[in-house]
């Protein structure tokens, strides 16, 4: 798979963070990673930092793995034949999820792999809504209800963060990340929905992704999430998405001073 690169976006904002990026940085060291770090100072403009990271790989197939999630060798080679067959191909290299703890199997990576292979998955738990996601997120669901957008409370019954995998070209026609989405949260969503009424090809591989353990810092996680302005209007720029028709959500994506233009 020499025409793969890992992009790795992160902001080091307390111990396990660094930790979770030192361990996933030995899993993919057989493979080209680039780490895209920000200063946390400030909130992560994660869809800017992966914009730019791109468009300096144009000619690669691309996983874009967040720091916190690692996926097994395999699924990440089937992800990358799938989109050598078809470049109009949106890649998720797995369709489960498993929550575990690194710190109880750190020992060594090896020992670390062999806990992987053998461990009982279970399947992802839950369907996630609108509603459930503002809940968790931010602790109100009513802050849908003030909103003008008209929307059904979608349930996703598969994962759709953690990292996915395109080609340059292909993924830049539907509009790269959304840099209108600030931070994190919903971002996700976003782009599933945006693909999705774009007819991109979207595939998840049978197989599991596994998200380590984290706080979110003090210095910069517990202050983003208390600040409501960023998920509002992340939450906006979602629901705007998911209402607008194809020709109409063409028109706003060629707005976006980011995208290259063909």
């Amino acid at each position: 798979m020499e025409n793969l690169i890992i992009l790795i976006p992160v902001a080091i904002d307390n111990e396990k963070r660094q930790r979770n990026l030192d361990f996933v940085k030995q899993y993919y060291e057989n493979y080209n990673v680039s780490i895209l770090q920000q200063d946390c100072s400030n909130y992560f403009h994660k869809a800017k930092i992966c914009n730019d990271a791109y468009k300096k790989n144009k000619d690669k197939v691309i996983f874009m793995c967040d720091v916190d999630c690692i996926v097994s060798h395999d699924n990440i080679k089937k992800g990358y034949e799938l989109i050598l067959n078809n470049n109009n191909t949106l890649v998720y290299p797995f369709d489960k999820v498993d929550y575990i703890d690194p710190e109880e199997y750190h020992d060594s990576i090896d020992d670390y792999r062999n806990y992987l292979v053998h461990r009982t998955i279970e399947n992802f738990p839950k369907k996630l809504t609108l509603h459930k996601m503002l809940d968790y997120i931010i602790g109100y669901s009513d802050a849908v209800t003030n909103l003008d957008y008209n929307f059904t409370d979608n349930g996703y019954s598969k994962p759709l963060g953690f990292g996915f995998m395109f080609k340059f070209s292909a993924y830049n026609r539907v509009g790269l990340d959304n840099q209108h989405m600030l931070d994190y949260n919903f971002e996700d969503l976003e782009r599933y929905e945006r693909c999705k009424k774009m007819n991109f090809n979207i595939e998840h591989i049978s197989g599991t992704a596994y998200h380590m353990d984290h706080s979110n810092g003090i210095d910069w996680g517990a202050k983003v999430r208390s600040n409501k302005s960023f998920i509002k209007q992340n939450v906006f720029e979602y629901l705007k998405i998911i209402n607008l028709n194809k020709t109409e959500l063409e028109s706003y994506i060629k707005s976006w001073p980011w995208i290259q233009k063909c």
